[in-house]
């Protein structure tokens, strides 16, 4: 991505040079190149991708503002915080610069535009001022003849304005003439309804003429036959009173003349007798010729209005409803589209097992806040004491143990948490001991006088206080290779014995014989994954001088066997060997007649050790996060043998060997005796005996106590006086091996809470991060370690806290340093962002679009639709 960024960001400086800068026709083709670019859809696609960048650069930002605030809150910023920090810094300056060039790009390509065209209008202007100039005097000359006409154009105004006023009155008088004419077509409509009216009664009673007629018809024809009847015979014939009742004879033609106007008139059929509508004309004859001309007049405006009720615009009405089928389909495009979005998350989407981050916290909180207290059980025994009140002797060693407590409780000690009990002159077990015999004779029967002294899981710590043993005055004690010491003497004094008692019970049984209660973190040889390499180096510095070997599977066996096991809780020890050739050191040495020797002193152990010629880490099993401890035998040549180390007080080293924490130990062993044959040439081929290799084991053991924060020499120096610490055949006492613990312990579950806090902090500051189920698994076991181990410390099991808290540590280290995670796989959400909207965002605007367009074209012809509704109705 960044090898993107910064193309581009050249190709955007090599345009905006040649913009700035005209080399030959270069920046003609570069204008003509973005004028091309700005037509069409290209404007679209620029703002398009300028706006992805946009939102780049803002989210770089906003990560950049996160981050700066994560760390505000939390007083310090992780490495990998710092690394994202970096990261996003770069990204938002390299998308900060690319459109801030483009900016500037289009700016000066505008510019330049307008430039170009300036100048190409320049030589136009001058001809343009001239032809300005010519028609200026012609202007004039226009204006002397224009101020003429205007005078002429006044009076014409004035003649005009007067005619107007004019106009204005008999508009106005004809305006009143409408006005009334009006009045009569409205009084004339009315008088047409009127007329209807009386057309409808004048047919109702012509109907009824009709019907009259006939029946007068019928009597007048009757008539008429006996007039005809009596004119052919005499009237005196038929009497009086018939002839009374005859018609008249003019009545009678009167009659028959009416009847064809009546019967079959114009407003009735001749054929079926039914009334007819009358014609203008024949309505003219009838009513009158101003009377028909008002109907007339109303009917056809009557007929204009029903022509202005039937227009429609069809800008604002439609007659037909809007059809679905366009917006059914633009919509089913959306919708599928949209259906489509969880497909793409869910193909995109970064798997992650759940964490117990609560359950982390909660672990580092406790941790944290409540160091860890290993309950521990001390025992005071007396005995040839009399007169003692053991109420009052527990109340005197309680108040010494209180002052030599430290205050604020530390992890891996006892603290406040302990229990003492006070026997003064117990059974008889106790008193048939001889504490005149060796001090390993009496070790061991202490320890089986004390046997079954601890019950419930925990440790007895026992302090035996024998009066009267001695052959003169004085305090001599003894911290035995168990879980007891022995103070012996002749008229002890009670206070003096409380105050070493309780000095015991601390700064030797709880701390170990250091004053410090806890080992350093930088000073621990355990691996992350709680196992230790020993690796054991023979150097032949010149082997054409001499050639040393051993028989390691001989000291494996014998010797380091037991350290392996009784280390067993603490570390899982694996032990290897090699011989090794030409393996100069790297520090010189110098010659000193004192010692009739040479000397290398403590300024030169830095430089002793050659790494490059000391090939040394050879283990195959020693890969991953294993300690590696090299415990290397340097053999000097013959050039510089006899090679003794110098203290700084001058005084030679005993051991001649040093360590260097967290790498090993380097004991220099000088052969003894030995001749080379010169006529020879090959070296003498020679083996470590026993008891050399015995003596190198002593050394090694003592520099392995100090590796471990133990003390290698067999004396403790307190405040209340020297105590003999016994040495054991497997390096380590079991009291000794109880303070290892009970510190691995503490370091280890405070080493797992760290991991599992920065794990889980990682975590959800990487939501893109892949945590697979194997993590979860670990981070589960480790948690469950944890648990254990602290229970099993509050029940005061040592070695099964250990082991616990070892393995709560190795599976905390195996899930924060699990390869899914190391790897570069994982990005954040604003990178997938980035990788996906160039490809979707600009079809799903396009869709968006075209759905809400078509929406508005839908509802604004359903509106037309509707008013032709309204209209109709």
């Amino acid at each position: 991505m960044y090898q993107l960024w910064i193309l581009l960001l050249c190709a955007e400086g090599v345009v905006a040079f040649l913009l700035l800068v005209e080399i030959g026709p270069l920046r003609e083709l570069l204008i003509k190149f973005l004028d091309l670019l700005k037509t069409g859809t290209g404007p679209v696609i620029v703002l398009t991708i300028a706006g992805f960048m946009f939102m780049i650069f803002g989210s770089n930002v906003m990560s950049i503002i996160n981050i700066g605030n994560k760390g505000t809150r939390l007083g310090s910023t992780s490495p990998m915080d710092q690394v994202l920090y970096r990261t996003h810094w770069l990204d938002a300056s390299y998308l900060g610069f690319i459109l801030f060039l483009v900016f500037i790009i289009d700016r000066v390509h505008s510019y330049l535009k307008e430039l170009i065209e300036l100048r190409s209008n320049e030589g136009s202007s001058t001809d343009e001022l001239e032809n300005l100039r010519k028609k200026n005097m012609q202007l004039k000359d226009k204006e002397e003849k224009t101020s003429k006409e205007m005078k002429q154009l006044q009076d014409e105004i004035s003649t005009l304005s007067e005619s107007l006023k004019k106009l204005k009155l008999e508009c106005q008088e004809k305006d009143q003439t409408t006005e009334t004419a009006e009045g009569h077509v409205t009084a004339l409509q009315k008088q047409f309804a009127e007329l209807l009216l009386e057309y409808d009664r004048l047919l109702e009673e012509n109907q009824n003429l009709q019907t009259q007629g006939s029946l007068v018809f019928q009597s007048l024809l009757f008539w008429c036959l006996i007039s005809t009847f009596f004119q052919v015979y005499p009237i005196d014939t038929l009497g009086p009173t018939l002839w009374s009742h005859r018609p008249s004879p003019a009545h009678v033609c009167r009659l028959s003349r009416l009847w064809p106007s009546i019967g079959a008139g114009p407003w009735s059929s001749s054929e079926t007798g039914t009334l007819l509508e009358p014609s203008n004309a024949e309505l003219q004859s009838t009513f009158g010729a101003s009377v028909m001309a008002e109907i007339s007049e109303s009917t056809e405006l009557a007929r204009k209005d029903s022509v202005d009720v039937s227009d429609f615009d069809p800008k604002t009405m439609r007659t037909t409803k809007p059809g679905l089928k366009r917006l059914y389909l633009t919509l089913s495009v959306l919708f599928s589209f949209l259906l489509g979005l969880p497909f793409l998350w869910k193909s995109v989407e970064i798997y992650r097992s759940p964490l117990p981050f609560r359950d982390i916290d909660a672990l580092s909180t406790q941790i944290e806040s409540n160091p860890l207290q290993f309950p521990c059980r001390f025992q005071a025994i007396f005995v040839g004491f009399s007169n003692l009140n053991p109420s009052d002797l527990h109340l005197s060693i309680l108040n010494q143990i209180h002052k030599l407590t430290i205050n604020s409780p530390q992890c891996g000690t006892c603290s406040n948490n302990f229990t003492l009990s006070i026997s003064v002159d117990p059974d008889s077990r106790i008193g048939t001991i001889d504490f005149s015999r060796d001090d390993d004779d009496v070790d061991e029967a202490l320890e089986n006088a004390l046997a079954g002294g601890s019950d419930l899981g925990g440790k007895v710590y026992s302090v035996l206080v024998v009066d009267g043993v001695g052959e003169m005055e004085g305090v001599r004690a003894v911290v035995g290779k168990y879980r007891h010491a022995w103070i012996l003497g002749k008229g002890l004094e009670t206070e003096a014995v409380t105050v070493r008692v309780a000095e015991i019970f601390v700064k030797v049984f709880v701390n170990g014989g250091r004053e410090e209660g806890m080992i350093h973190g930088e000073f621990m040889p355990v691996g992350a994954d709680g196992k230790i390499v020993l690796s054991f180096n023979l150097l032949n510095a010149d082997p054409r001088d001499w050639v040393y070997d051993w028989d390691f599977q001989t000291m494996d066996e014998i010797l380091l066997a037991p350290v392996v096991e009784a280390l067993n809780p603490i570390a899982n020890i694996s032990v290897e060997s090699q011989v090794l050739y030409h393996t100069p050191k790297a520090s010189f040495s110098y010659w000193d007649d004192k010692w009739n020797s040479y000397i290398f002193s403590t300024k030169d152990l830095p430089f002793f050790v050659n790494s490059n010629e000391w090939h040394l880490d050879t283990s195959i099993a020693a890969g991953g996060r294993s300690k590696v401890l090299q415990i290397v035998v340097y053999i000097p040549s013959a050039d510089e043998s006899p090679l003794l180390l110098q203290l700084p007080d001058g005084e030679i080293s005993r051991t001649n060997s040093f360590i260097s924490p967290m790498w090993g130990g380097v004991i220099v062993w000088n052969p003894q005796d030995v001749s080379n044959d010169s006529e020879s040439k090959l070296p003498d081929r020679h083996n470590i005996s026993r008891q050399d290799l015995q003596k190198i084991f002593e050394i090694f053991m003592g520099q392995f106590r100090q590796l471990f924060g133990l003390k290698s020499d067999s004396l403790y120096v307190g405040q209340s006086g020297k105590s003999t610490v016994l040495a054991c055949d497997r390096g380590f006492s079991e009291w000794e091996l109880d303070v290892l613990s009970r510190q691995h312990t503490c370091f280890n579950l405070h080493s797992s809470a760290t991991t599992l806090g920065s794990l889980s902090r990682l975590v959800q500051s990487l939501p893109r991060m892949i945590i697979m189920d194997e993590i979860g698994k670990q981070v589960k076991f480790s948690l469950e370690a944890a648990k254990l181990a602290q229970s099993n410390a509050s029940l005061g099991v040592y070695d099964a806290s250990a082991v616990s808290s070892r393995q709560a540590r190795s599976l905390a280290e195996d899930a924060f340093f699990h390869p899914s995670i190391m790897s570069v796989s994982y990005y954040s959400f604003e990178h997938c962002f980035a990788v996906y909207s160039p490809f979707f965002l600009p079809v799903s605007m396009h869709v968006i679009l075209a759905a809400l367009k078509e929406w508005r074209r839908y509802k604004q012809e359903k509106r037309k639709y509707l008013a032709w509704q309204a209209k109709q109705r």
